[in-house]
């Protein structure tokens, strides 16, 4: 089996990483009002679509799943349907608002990560060249995300702990890359901005990395373990791959991508 090359930068932070507090108090429920699998996603949900009425309540909470949850408040748990009625009479809240009890939350979101405070400066990263990229990785990881399910499949169906551990393990690897060291010696080799082919290779590697580690916080890959892998269970839980702490890691991967763009924008 070959060993996982993680930066001590990465084994520190999962080292130290803490579960937080209750995000949602007892008794109370977030008002959930959409989910967006990036930070660029969820910016972009509330400059243009969340009612300028809840700026003031808003919190991102990461979950386990590896996406983000944007609420507008908590509210008590049996008042929910009634407050839910009433903003929707105003057209301020989706049909498919829901309550949530906070299960499955990782972390809150600082605001200045996805608050138009922290766009970059006019003309650094023309919207079009932006647009373009989003979409690009989306593309990209969709295509690499057909070709994981036919292996993960075929795997938990049949393969050893050791198969199971090593496609984690290379995942792992590409969270701990992509973007923080690839971004800083291969992207910026021309100068200050960043090249957009390889940043979109890097990206869709990081996305990829992030839905294949959010496998390992579903309850029924847990049972598979157990079931089928019992000796591969210490490996996961080392890594923090149970209890959301590798979502964690995901998300300070995520920032730590965005930081990089902001400070020179794409090249055109």
């Amino acid at each position: 089996m070959r060993p996982a090359v993680l930066s001590l930068s990465l084994c520190a932070a999962l080292i130290t990483q803490q579960a937080p507090a209750q995000i949602v108090p007892e008794g109370m429920c977030a008002v959930t009002v959409a989910s967006r699998p990036t930070l660029e996603d969820v910016r972009a949900y509330v400059e243009n679509d969340l009612p300028d009425t809840f700026k003031s309540t808003l919190r991102v909470v990461q979950t386990r799943n590896g996406w983000y949850a944007i609420m507008i408040g908590d509210v008590p748990a049996e008042s929910f349907e009634r407050r839910k009625s009433d903003y929707m009479a105003q057209g301020l809240v989706p049909a498919d608002t829901y309550c949530s009890a906070g299960k499955g939350f990782v972390a809150v979101v600082p605001q200045a990560d996805y608050t138009s405070d922290t766009d970059v400066s006019e003309g650094t990263a023309p919207s079009d060249i932006r647009a373009h990229f989003i979409e690009a990785v989306k593309a990209r990881a969709e295509q690499q995300g057909i070709s994981f399910r036919l292996r993960y499949e075929g795997f938990s169906q049949v393969g050893t702990a050791s198969d199971v551990e090593n496609v984690v393990r290379s995942y792992l690897d590409l969270l701990d890359a992509a973007p923080g060291m690839y971004l800083d010696n291969i992207l910026f080799a021309s100068g200050s901005c960043v090249l957009i082919g390889p940043a979109i290779d890097a990206m869709a590697a990081f996305r990829m990395s992030g839905d294949v580690l959010a496998k390992t916080q579903d309850a029924g890959f847990g049972h598979l373990l157990l079931e089928k892998h019992p000796e591969a269970v210490p490996f996961f839980a080392g890594w923090g791959l149970f209890d959301g702490g590798i979502m964690r890691i995901a998300y300070e991967k995520e920032k730590e991508f965005w930081s990089f763009l902001d400070m020179g924008g794409f090249c055109e």
